[in-house]
């Protein structure tokens, strides 16, 4: 069966058709619209070509609307509404905006894409911070997720190594032959011994080195050092690029997540815009 499918109507059509059902005559709605009273009359026929139903009737002199053109209007107000809420909140942002972000966040996704949101907002003045600052406007944190997180992404962990650690000194194909000495460890040995745990294999992780920064402990993997437990966020690029590569196919979701918060002053029409679009670059 053939789908039927119709083009969305030209935005100033429908602008223009809203205008007439609130003002109820073609001078006052050019006037609103600083358009000329031929520009409105040719948007309204356009509309209604495109919808395929009558929209006005005349009326002595003037135009009345259609029962189902007036039908329309109740229908798309709502959306035409907020339409011009959120046009308006981002013609406003402005102004500074600090951003708290953890730093494996703001390194590996958030500050390749930068360019963007200041394409997009170039009167917003951006101070991005990877150290928690009670003073910024949003914070991005990896935090314990619970039942009452509303996460921004929630991840999963898997074994990453660099490919000439994999030659000089050959991984092992059962994770439970692993060296336990090299093993890199963030913050804690919790999550190698929950990956180990699905491969059914125990080892004494509380060998190797620990790090407090996943920069750092990154660094050290692709530097051939050993083997650590990374994610699609922060070791995309160097899995695509090789730099870095996957020996086993196990991976674990992370207990943790990471989670906007809104700072004390509450939301800005920059913080708003930032977080508009950052959730639309992470859905």
């Amino acid at each position: 069966m053939k789908e039927n499918c119709m083009s969305l109507p030209p935005l100033q059509s429908i602008t223009a058709l809203e205008t007439l059902d609130r003002l109820g005559s073609i001078k006052a709605t050019a006037t609103e619209l600083n358009l000329t009273q031929s520009a409105v009359s040719h948007k309204i026929k356009t509309l209604q070509t495109t919808l395929g139903f009558p929209l006005t009737l005349a009326h002595g002199r003037g135009l009345l609307l259609t029962s189902q053109a007036r039908q329309y209007v109740r229908s798309i107000r709502p959306a035409l509404i907020a339409l011009q809420d959120a046009h308006q909140e981002i013609s406003t942002a402005s102004g500074s905006l600090t951003i708290s972000c953890a730093s494996g966040f703001a390194s590996y996704w958030l500050a390749p894409r930068l360019s963007e949101f200041r394409h997009l907002f170039p009167e917003i003045a951006l101070h991005l911070r990877t150290q928690p600052d009670a003073a910024a406007d949003l914070s991005i944190q990896f935090l314990p997720y619970t039942a009452n997180t509303d996460p921004l992404m929630r991840i999963h962990f898997f074994p990453v190594c660099a490919p000439n650690y994999a030659i000089e000194q050959p991984i092992p194909k059962r994770a439970a032959d692993l060296d336990s000495n090299q093993l890199l460890h963030l913050t804690t040995h919790q999550d190698w011994d929950s990956w180990l745990s699905t491969q059914n294999a125990v080892l004494d992780t509380h060998k190797g080195v620990i790090f407090d920064d996943v920069q750092t402990m990154l660094a050290a993997t692709t530097a051939g050092q050993g083997l650590s437990l990374g994610d699609r966020l922060t070791c995309d690029h160097a899995l695509r690029s090789g730099t870095l590569i996957r020996p086993y196919t196990g991976e674990i979701l992370s207990d943790k997540a990471y989670v906007l918060t809104i700072g004390k002053g509450g939301r800005t029409p920059s913080s708003t815009a930032f977080e508009t679009w950052l959730k639309e670059k992470l859905a």
